[in-house]
């Protein structure tokens, strides 16, 4: 009688937890375990927003107004990789709230700017401490030197990788 052959044909079968022996995630797809780390992220991440009343895009345009104060709106779609539409969306509701405001170039005033107000200063070092949280909670399982190592990694691909039209096509 002749044994079975195992399916998984390296010394160190990958354990259900990473996904690899449940067949759920390919031990090595980056882009797979990215997009379910960015997947749990966001979620843990819109979790904690939930008190300030934010979303994660809201942070974003929030971290982005307070690195370029006096933004153009076309500067923040650039950033945010959106639509024009969402981004006037978007600073709808933070310029509802007082968060952002609206104004115009003092240089140039056919130029119309977003700047960042000392009460979305405020909520945005709020929701950055929740990110952090979020954060630690989700580089745990890494020691000090594997997490720095990791984020400036992300940090490498995320400069980097600027999508273009042909990254969305088939």
């Amino acid at each position: 009688m002749s044994r079975a052959r195992p399916l998984i044909t390296s010394a160190r079968a990958p354990s259900v937890a990473s996904g690899g022996a449940s067949g759920h995630v390919a031990p090595n797809d980056a882009a797979v375990l990215l997009s379910k780390l960015g997947h749990r992220a966001k979620r843990m991440f819109t979790h904690r927003l939930v008190p300030l009343d934010l979303k994660a895009n809201h942070v974003q345009a929030l971290v982005f107004l307070r690195a370029h104060p006096n933004a153009r709106q076309r500067d923040l779609v650039e950033a945010l990789h959106v639509t024009p539409s969402t981004v006037v969306e978007l600073i709808d509701e933070l310029e509802a709230r007082g968060l952002a405001r609206r104004g115009r170039n003092p240089h140039n005033r056919r130029v119309s700017v977003v700047a960042l107000t000392d009460n979305g200063g405020s909520m945005l070092d709020q929701a950055l401490a929740l990110s952090k949280a979020v954060e630690e909670q989700l580089l745990a399982p890494l020691d000090g030197r594997d997490r720095q190592r990791f984020l400036r990694y992300l940090r490498m691909i995320d400069v980097s990788s600027v999508p273009r039209p042909s990254d969305f096509e088939a």
